[in-house]
């Protein structure tokens, strides 16, 4: 993922460094402002519309959402030094319905780290981390057996959280 971004970077820059010199008058045509006549008015100039007034809503039940009950955790840290990675078997899968982490220590850039979440080798969930930490509902449980954080910059540690059945 890191791979791909270095080049989308660069096609970034050369598209900006072009559009700004080699293709400036084609980039300024392009971007002239166009004028619109709406054809579907009434004759006052008011676009037509089909539904009018208010719609008339009755809500008779509330949909059926069954709230999971934790009844396994897990908790524990995990250190790594700038650019590597670093990560924790579970034991058991555990069928997660939230993921905390705490502030990630040991950088003050916004995404210090990167959470992976992995079951029986193939990964299930990532994201950037906030330095300030997360709590993440799931809407359904995610199985987990094993986690992981990648530290960006500088080295890094965090406490993760999870709890499910």
């Amino acid at each position: 993922m890191r791979r791909a971004i270095i080049p989308a970077l660069l096609l970034v820059l050369v598209s900006v460094v072009l559009g700004a010199t080699v293709f400036r008058e084609q980039v300024a045509h392009a971007a002239a402002t166009l004028l619109v006549r709406e054809q579907n008015t009434d004759a006052n100039g008011n676009i037509k519309i089909h539904e009018q007034g208010t719609a008339n809503v009755n809500v008779s039940s509330l949909p059926a959402v069954r709230a999971e009950t934790a009844t396994s955790f897990a908790t524990f840290t995990l250190s790594a030094g700038p650019f590597e990675s670093a990560f924790h078997s579970i034991g058991n899968t555990l069928n997660t319905s939230l993921i905390g982490i705490s502030r990630v220590q040991g950088s003050s850039v916004d995404h210090a780290a990167l959470a992976r979440y992995d079951n029986g080798g193939s990964e299930v969930f990532e994201f950037d981390v906030p330095s300030a930490g997360a709590v993440i509902p799931l809407p359904q449980p995610l199985p987990i057996d094993r986690v992981g954080i990648v530290c960006e910059a500088s080295a890094c540690h965090a406490t993760f959280s999870l709890a499910g059945k």
